[in-house]
C-alpha cells in the first residue's frame, strides 16, 4: 500500500466516527480488565483487508499486494513456538473507484523447539509443528467510508504429533474510515465483525472452533521523517472474542464467555520499488489452538523481518 503520509498539506483531524469510539472503548476495557484471550487469528493489514488499498497495477489486474515475513520470538518464546514464516497475498479483480472485489491467500509455517526425548528433523534444532492456510474472497463499496463483505476459510494441518487439526469458516463485515492525516503522519482505523463457524456443508469430522463471534479494531499509524522512503510504523489488532458455549472442542477454554487478545508491532519501513520492514512484534492469547487435548496459552515477543510490495 502506498504510504498515506506523503500528503504534506495541513489537515484538520475530523471527528472520530461513533462506531470506532465504541469499539475502541470496548477493546481497551477488555484488555485493561485482564480477560484472557482466546483462539489464533493472524493479523491482516489494511493493505489486504481493504480491497481499495491495492493501488499498484499487477499485469492485467487492477492491483495486488504480497509480503513474506520471518517472525522470530527472540525475547519471549512460547512453550511450543520458536519462530514462524508467513506469506500473505491479496489480488484485486475489480476496482471501479466505487466498487472493488478480490481474493486473498495466506500460509503460516509454525515452528517449535525440539522437546526432550525428541529427535530433530534435521541438523537444525527445531521441528515444524504445523502449517495453517487461509483464503477468501472480498467485495467492497466506497461511500465513504469503505464497507466490505468477506467470506474466508482457515485450516491448520499438523506436521508433528500432538498438534491440532483446526478448520473454520468465517463471514466478516468491515468498515474502514478515511485516513486521518497530519503533516507527515497518518492514522488508519477500521472495525471488523466476524461470525466464525465450521459449516456442515464440508461434512467435517472436526468440532467447531471455540470462537463464535470476533470483533477486531485494526489500527495503523505511520510517520515519515525527513528522509524520503523511510517510515515509522505502529500497528495493533485488539480483538474481543465471544465464545461458543456448545459444540466446541471438549478442552475448549470458553470461560469467561467474552475474552480478548492482541497482536501489535512497531518498527521501521523502507519504501523504494518494494517495501522492507523490521519490527518488534508482540502477541498474547490464552489459547492458540495449536495443541491437541489442552489449552495452549501463548505470549511471544520478538523481531520480524518482512519484504513485500509497496
Amino acid at each position: 500500500m502506498r504510504s498515506q503520509a506523503r500528503d504534506r498539506r495541513p489537515y484538520r483531524f475530523p471527528r472520530v466516527p461513533l462506531h470506532l469510539r465504541i469499539a475502541l472503548s470496548a477493546c481497551l476495557a477488555g484488555l485493561l480488565l485482564g480477560g484472557p484471550a482466546f483462539a489464533r487469528d493472524f493479523p491482516v493489514p489494511f493493505a489486504m483487508g481493504n480491497p481499495f488499498s491495492l493501488a499498484d497495477e499487477l499485469g492485467l489486474l487492477p492491483g495486488g499486494q504480497a509480503d513474506l515475513g520471518y517472525h522470530h520470538y527472540t525475547f519471549l518464546k512460547g512453550p511450543h513456538d520458536l519462530f514462524s514464516i508467513r506469506q500473505r497475498t491479496a489480488v484485486s479483480l475489480l476496482d471501479t473507484g466505487r466498487l472493488a472485489a478480490g481474493f486473498s491467500y495466506q500460509n503460516h509455517l509454525l515452528v517449535g523447539p525440539v522437546k526432550p526425548g525428541e529427535d530433530p528433523f534435521s541438523i537444525a534444532e527445531w521441528n515444524m509443528n504445523a502449517i495453517q492456510f487461509e483464503y477468501g474472497a472480498i467485495v467492497g463499496v466506497r461511500l465513504p467510508p469503505v464497507l466490505t463483505f468477506e467470506y474466508g476459510r482457515t485450516s491448520q494441518h499438523p506436521l508433528r504429533g500432538g498438534y491440532s487439526e483446526v478448520s473454520t469458516d468465517f463471514i466478516q463485515l468491515s468498515v474502514y474510515a478515511e485516513p486521518l492525516t497530519w503533516r507527515r503522519g497518518a492514522l488508519l482505523t477500521g472495525l471488523r465483525f466476524a461470525h466464525v463457524d465450521l459449516y456442515d456443508f464440508w461434512d467435517s469430522p472436526l468440532r467447531r472452533p471455540r470462537t463464535r463471534y470476533r470483533v477486531e479494531v485494526p489500527l495503523e499509524g505511520r510517520w515519515e521523517p525527513a528522509s524520503q522512503g523511510l517510515l515509522i510504523v505502529a500497528r495493533a489488532w485488539p480483538r474481543i472474542l465471544f465464545m461458543r458455549a456448545e459444540g466446541a472442542w471438549e478442552y475448549a477454554k470458553i470461560d469467561p464467555p467474552v475474552q480478548t487478545e492482541i497482536d501489535a508491532e512497531v518498527g521501521i519501513r523502507f519504501e523504494r520499488r518494494s517495501a522492507i520492514e523490521l519490527v518488534l512484534e508482540f502477541y498474547s492469547t490464552a489459547d492458540s489452538e495449536q495443541v491437541r487435548g489442552e489449552a495452549a496459552p501463548l505470549t511471544t515477543l520478538g523481531v520480524t523481518a518482512r519484504i513485500g510490495t509497496r
